[in-house]
């Protein structure tokens, strides 16, 4: 009897102690038992995006949880960290730069209540970016890494910090290109581009596929054109050094705005259609070097119009992210990019280099321009 009797004491003051550790969000021996604080969307991916409204407030919403109920109330916070935007920037090949924290506002406290896996409508809101911020060219992005109060439930490494990339619209000014005598010309006084690798970047809308040979850009080993077998002409086409053709299989739509990549890493050739990856082949040129540089640099737009924009050459090849994150806008400091015409200008026929090297580009015949363009429009109407 007094065996059983001490099992059964030793059993009582087991659960005694269980209960103990199960009584709130006080005590640090939450921890011995696994439960931890974690952000529901980090679970799947690194961070989302969001576009910030010209006016008024942006709002976007992150989802605070536990892995397991708990006795009490338990208490956490968000607050911005560096490192893990140094993290996010170095494995997806970006340079955000954190938000000012004066444009966010987030909660002091974020309550899960007791006996609740989560806290809901976490909300961040975010205000409208300065005209400077606009014209800068960076990208803005606010890290977070959640936090308990108390410090007795941890979070849980990768699960407690999570990246929101902000994207301003952007109002912006474009050229009407097309007919006869469009061709814009480099100034190359600066001397040749020299590249082991490269990336050639462009937004644009055409009117139509009306001709083949319309060469969106032209330089020594680099001709990018639609040259489509068949009728519609609507496939982007490299020619490359020693006249090797690389074909694209996306085709692109009239009327559109849309992105073009061309890169270049040291052995072969890719095209990136509205920043998906479309085609590659291997078509080794070596060290390049850019003598020459046109764009809508045949007479085959004759019968076409064209809105042109962010024109970019960069001295190395860009990754399917990068191109994602900078095709509205990009700063002209980034590094590795070589000549940037942004083609907003709004008057006349010079186009500046917004990189300071030099490389200005013009037209030979008066145009006209398109104002008021927003970055998130989808088609711009022909005047």
């Amino acid at each position: 009897m007094n065996t059983h009797f001490y099992i059964k004491t030793l059993i009582f003051a087991l659960i005694i102690t269980l209960g103990g550790i199960l009584e709130g969000c006080n005590d640090a021996k939450y921890s011995v038992l696994g439960v931890h604080g974690y952000l529901k969307e980090a679970q799947g991916s690194l961070g989302h995006k969001v576009t910030v409204m010209a006016t008024g407030t942006t709002s976007t919403s992150l989802t605070v949880c536990i892995s397991d109920r708990v006795q009490e109330t338990c208490m956490f916070k968000l607050i911005p960290d560096q490192s893990a935007l140094d993290r996010y920037n170095e494995m997806n090949g970006t340079s955000f730069i954190m938000l000012p924290e004066d444009h966010y506002t987030l909660l002091e406290t974020i309550t899960i209540d007791k006996g609740e896996y989560e806290a809901k409508n976490v909300n961040i809101s975010i205000t409208p970016f300065s005209e400077e911020m606009n014209s800068s060219g960076e990208s803005y992005a606010i890290p977070l890494r959640l936090e308990n109060i108390d410090g007795n439930i941890p979070t849980m490494g990768q699960t407690s910090t999570y990246v929101i990339a902000t994207g301003s619209i952007i109002k912006f000014s474009a050229p009407l290109l097309g007919g006869t005598n469009s061709t814009i010309s480099v100034d190359m006084t600066p001397g040749p581009i020299t590249m082991n690798e490269y990336t050639i970047e462009m937004r644009f809308q055409l009117s139509g596929f009306v001709n083949r040979n319309m060469a969106m850009f032209s330089a020594d080993n680099a001709f990018v054109r639609f040259e489509d077998p068949q009728t519609t002409h609507d496939l982007i086409q490299i020619v490359g050094k020693n006249s090797v053709y690389l074909n694209a299989i996306t085709p692109f739509e009239a009327n559109k705005w849309q992105h073009l990549a061309i890169t270049y890493d040291g052995s072969k050739h890719h095209i990136y259609v509205n920043g998906k990856h479309d085609a590659e082949k291997a078509i080794s040129t070596g060290v390049e070097e850019f003598t020459t540089i046109s764009f809508i640099a045949t007479s085959q737009f004759s019968k076409a119009k064209c809105l042109m924009s962010e024109v970019r050459i960069w001295d190395k090849a860009l990754s399917e992210n990068q191109l994602k994150n900078n095709m509205v806008v990009v700063s002209p400091k980034a590094d590795g990019l070589r000549a940037y015409w942004k083609m907003n200008e709004g008057s006349g026929r010079i186009f500046e280099d917004a990189t300071g090297n030099g490389y200005t580009a013009t037209i030979g015949k008066d145009i006209e321009w398109i104002h008021d363009i927003l970055s998130t429009d989808v088609s711009t109407p022909w005047e």
